[in-house]
């Protein structure tokens, strides 16, 4: 093993220094120098340079810091970016915390959202979209991030597509491999914090869901057509017996429910129809449905919902101009 003259040899002190600087450690400087560790570090810091692991790692953290960033929003997992940088998991998630100001890697949003569509229910979007996630939506925290979930038939990704373009988003939407469904996932804060003052809580099919007073559900039409197109129905045609029906229904916990008849009781439809239980689910408080079947109800109650609207599930849409078609011939 070699010793280096650290007064004289100004070339090789020179090299090392710059060794160091380009993000080499001291044990990797005294393997090309066939010199121990502890004479680099001791010869450095007797220059006024501390080579120590600690400085090392500083360096090297400022250098990948560029490339590294670029990686996380590209979608590296935490695994990856540790086998890539080789450096600990626990490391990564440290300077994403330092860098980006978020707790770990799958904190870090990777697309674009409007964080504010539900800041307020003035315009008629935000509260159709807010009435279709508390009948058919969930929220939740995924890896400790808050998330909105919709998830529906494939038949109806267009409408996904729609939520899509009104949210300002280009996250993807995602088909099921094993079930004709699909998704689509927003990680937001904002949004989360804004939908659970409106009522849409973590785990609200067994805890039980209403829309919340800053929510003008008695009057307000948009909201109600969203929570329909989410987990109601329209439906027309004839019985085992021959005679026709009609009806305009929505399913749900029945603190929901309760809201939506006092909606329509509110504007003369259904008065002396009563809440009853949706097939048979063990726990009735969470299975409810309020259905409007006579004629003269139903046309009323599709205009109250469908005349002065600019968003709706096409498919329900349809199915609503056909019942007006057949009863206002």
């Amino acid at each position: 093993m070699r010793t280096i003259d650290w007064r004289n040899d100004k070339e090789i002190v020179e090299k090392i220094k710059q060794l160091f600087l380009q993000g080499q450690s001291g044990r990797e400087i005294a393997e090309i120098y066939n010199v121990s560790p502890g004479a680099i570090s001791q010869g450095m810091r007797g220059r006024g340079i501390d080579i120590s692991m600690t400085a090392w790692r500083g360096r090297y953290y400022e250098k990948i810091k560029e490339r590294f960033l670029k990686d996380v929003l590209d979608g590296f997992s935490a695994i990856a970016l540790g086998k890539k940088y080789n450096i600990a998991q626990t490391t990564v998630n440290r300077l994403v915390r330092k860098w980006t100001g978020e707790k770990a890697v799958w904190d870090i949003r990777r697309y674009k959202v409007n964080d504010d569509f539900f800041n307020n229910l003035i315009e008629e979007k935000p509260r159709y979209w807010l009435g279709f996630i508390i009948a058919d939506g969930s929220v939740g925290r995924y890896s400790n991030s808050p998330r909105l979930t919709i998830k529906i038939h494939k038949k109806d990704q267009r409408h996904l597509e729609k939520f899509q373009q009104d949210i300002e988003t280009d996250n993807k939407i995602f088909p099921s491999k094993k079930r004709k469904t699909v998704t689509i996932q927003i990680t937001s804060k904002q949004i989360i914090s804004d939908l659970k003052g409106y009522g849409v809580i973590p785990r609200k099919s067994f805890v039980g869901t209403e829309f919340s007073d800053k929510v003008n559900w008695r009057t307000d039409s948009s909201s109600w057509l969203g929570a329909i197109d989410g987990d109601g129905w329209l439906s027309y045609g004839r019985d085992k017996k021959g005679y026709e029906f009609y009806a305009i229904g929505l399913c749900g916990h029945e603190r929901l429910i309760t809201q939506f008849k006092e909606f329509c009781n509110l504007h003369g439809l259904g008065i002396n129809k009563k809440i009853k239980n949706n097939g048979k689910a063990k726990n009735k408080e969470r299975n409810k449905a309020f259905t409007i079947c006579a004629k003269k109800e139903v046309v009323k109650l599709i205009h109250l919902l469908y005349d002065n609207a600019t968003i709706y599930l096409d498919r329900k849409h349809k199915k609503a101009q056909e019942i007006l078609k057949l009863l206002e011939a």
